[in-house]
């Protein structure tokens, strides 16, 4: 995901974020352990009730 967010810290007033996220169901914790340590960066957060997300936001972990 690219998203833009209006900021006036920047010369253009927006900031520009990058995101790889995959959601999944709490009982499939382990698939998305599995992704994270297979690529070695991100992390994984509780997202929702029943969902976990694992989640890569920094760009130079995205080179991975």
């Amino acid at each position: 995901m690219l998203a833009l967010r209006a900021s006036n810290k920047y010369k253009q007033n927006y900031q520009i974020n990058l995101l790889f996220q995959i959601s999944l169901h709490t009982k499939d914790l382990n698939l998305l352990t599995i992704i994270q340590d297979y690529f070695g960066v991100g992390n994984i957060i509780k997202h929702g009730p029943a969902s976990m997300q694992y989640r890569i936001s920094s760009i130079k972990d995205m080179s991975v």
